[in-house]
């Protein structure tokens, strides 16, 4: 669940997104149950949506084992919530 932002990662990803951000964000929702600071996250970064959702292979391999492609899906999705809904 908890990303150590080693940022491994970073130069893994063809996209070039910063994905210890998204597993922050991540790990701010689901972790610590608090959507609004995923938000809040995610907005800083000016993130519009998650190039994952149409890549076809994710070549990123986490040193923690963690599926980057369904973290950063799943914590995607909070994008497309209405921020006064977020508590």
């Amino acid at each position: 669940m908890f990303c150590s932002q080693c940022e491994e990662c970073l130069l893994q990803c063809s996209a070039g997104l910063n994905i210890p951000i998204l597993m922050r964000s991540y790990m701010y929702a689901f972790g610590y149950h608090s959507p609004w600071k995923a938000r809040e996250t995610l907005d800083h970064i000016k993130l519009a949506s998650v190039p994952c959702l149409n890549c076809e292979s994710c070549s990123v391999k986490c040193s923690s084992g963690f599926d980057i492609k369904r973290k950063a899906t799943d914590i995607a999705r909070i994008l497309d919530v209405p921020k006064e809904f977020l508590v």
